[in-house]
């Protein structure tokens, strides 16, 4: 049991952290449900599309990297034999 909290520490409960630091999600600024709602998921979706950029981005970045370092290590290759 406790190594689940763990896991469940490490992921779950740390949105909730950075929702509370970095996105203002401490108190409400919206009156009733539906306004709050509405406002928490546009918090969430804001949140999973920087996540996606960022992901999209290194992925982006890692790629043309490796594209790079094979072009170095052909020239390497081809330069000594």
């Amino acid at each position: 049991m406790p190594l689940i909290y763990e896991k469940r520490k490490e992921t779950i409960e740390l949105v909730f952290a950075d929702t509370k630091d970095k996105h203002a999600m401490r108190y409400t600024h919206m009156r009733g449900l539906t306004c709050a709602t509405q406002w928490v998921r546009l918090k969430f979706v804001t949140m999973n599309l920087k996540r996606l950029a960022s992901w999209a981005w290194k992925r982006l970045c890692l790629q043309a990297f490796r594209k790079h370092v094979w072009i170095f290590e052909a020239a390497v290759g081809c330069c000594v034999a």
